[in-house]
């Protein structure tokens, strides 16, 4: 009668499992278990897990109770889901669940792991320019390209390093002062909006810093933002070897110098993040600047136009130069 009862609870129990049905561990679990995707996830007793797959790779801190709840506390660092809390002691990621994450936040970045320049603009009165990356035709590639050429040499560069780790862009003017290559990602699909937290990351270099200007972050359409910036703009930009911040709304822009000093060739990592409110912090190297307060009068965010990634060189000598961009992402809360 026991075998038979074994025998009877191992069919059951695989059954069970080619069912999809879920599990619970009760009791604190000793190494960390693997969560799939689209798995069901819950608390009952302390540290229990609940899932229904087991195909992906998030994964939850053994040595904390994993609780989801309206009313959960949390601790620094961990992702909040809405109203659901997921805890991690430590305080960082506790369960990697990117399925919840695109549903709150609008999450875009650029590596440029692949390129492609369309060079000649006259193609779009001869054949279809597309199938790059970038173009100087609008709307033929994801970034529109801003050429000023003075002696009309064509030969700037949009190009992919071979040997830069997880991509690095290479742009480079023509070799007549004041020479640009200006890069806008196609389309304004980036709005910061009052309840909604927002965030900005770069990471580039200038190749001489003494004779480039340089712009990154996020604009409203413009094909000239070095010479002058975007009524609506929330950038980065050097000044000789000055790094300077610069957030504007119809036309009335605040400019601080960030007493970054940037060196020829290396590598600056450039933030910000908005609250949701009035609230906008600047960082630097992951170190924090200053924050700003929206005063609704000489100080004003851009919050009502949609912006959209853009950086820049311009030359100041009559050599060529080049900026190299790492990556440029932003991150908003739908």
């Amino acid at each position: 009668m026991r075998k038979f009862l074994q025998i009877v609870c191992i069919t059951l129990l695989v059954a069970g499992i080619a069912l999809g049905t879920t599990y619970e561990w009760t009791r604190q679990p000793t190494q960390s278990q693997k969560i799939g995707h689209g798995s069901v996830i819950g608390a009952s007793g302390s540290g229990a897990i609940c899932i229904s797959s087991c195909d992906g790779m998030a994964y939850v801190n053994a040595a904390e109770a994993c609780q989801i709840g309206t009313g959960n506390n949390t601790t620094e660092g961990s992702l909040q889901y809405r109203d659901t809390v997921i805890i991690d002691g430590d305080g960082g990621l506790g369960i990697r669940m990117y399925g919840l994450m695109q549903l709150k936040y609008i999450f875009w970045q650029e590596d440029f792991a692949e390129g492609g320049y369309v060079h000649d603009a006259a193609l779009a009165n001869e054949s279809d320019p597309s199938g790059g990356k970038f173009s100087s035709v609008a709307d033929t590639a994801a970034w529109l390209v801003s050429i000023v050429d003075g002696n009309s040499d064509g030969d700037e560069i949009i190009v992919v390093n071979d040997d830069g780790h997880g991509g690095i862009l290479k742009v480079e003017t023509t070799d007549k002062a004041l020479d640009s290559v200006e890069c806008q990602l196609n389309g304004e699909s980036f709005q910061f909006q009052t309840g909604e937290e927002a965030w900005f990351n770069a990471r580039w270099a200038s190749e001489d810093v003494s004779a480039n200007t340089n712009v990154v972050g996020l604009g409203t359409v413009d094909t000239d933002f070095i010479d002058s910036l975007p009524n609506d703009h929330i950038v980065f930009m050097n000044q000789g070897s000055n790094l300077y911040f610069s957030v504007g709304q119809n036309g009335t822009a605040t400019e601080i110098d960030t007493g970054v000093d940037l060196d020829d060739g290396e590598y600056v990592t450039t933030s910000f993040y908005w609250d949701g409110a009035s609230n906008l912090t600047v960082a630097v190297n992951g170190t924090a600047i200053t924050t700003l307060v929206d005063n609704a009068s000489t100080v004003l965010f851009p919050d009502d136009e949609a912006l959209s990634p853009v950086f820049g060189i311009q030359t100041t000598d009559t050599g060529k130069d080049y900026m190299l961009v790492d990556y440029i992402g932003c991150f908003l809360e739908r």
